[in-house]
């Protein structure tokens, strides 16, 4: 009888927790592009380019373009633009850094000339 019930509880338990989210609706949808483009603007400040005043890179997840970024060199700070993909949806997502911040988060070892 205990195991009968111990399966119940198990099976009553797997039903109803909730699954994996999937995007069924717009507002998911647009969630979903903005955490790839956050994906994005991580993947950029981690990448931020020595010598060159723009990249552009698109970051591809399971055969699926997921985002695209482009880091642009501005007067005393960078500019990044990422822009998040899910199925047809998409969010552009601009971020400002300064150099002084990018060095104190330690995201450079020294401020360009």
């Amino acid at each position: 009888m205990l195991a009968f019930l111990n399966s119940f509880v198990t099976i009553v338990f797997l039903l109803f927790t909730p699954q994996e989210p999937t995007p069924n609706s717009v507002d998911d949808e647009m969630i979903f592009a903005f955490k790839n483009a956050q994906k994005a603007v991580v993947w950029a400040l981690s990448n931020i380019p020595d010598r060159r005043a723009k990249e552009e890179k698109k970051l591809v997840e399971n055969d699926k373009l997921i985002a695209e970024v482009s880091i642009e060199k501005e007067i005393n700070g960078i500019r990044i633009e990422a822009t998040g993909f899910i199925n047809s949806t998409s969010i552009k997502v601009t971020v400002y850094r300064s150099y002084d911040s990018l060095l104190k988060d330690g995201h450079i070892r020294r401020i360009p000339e």
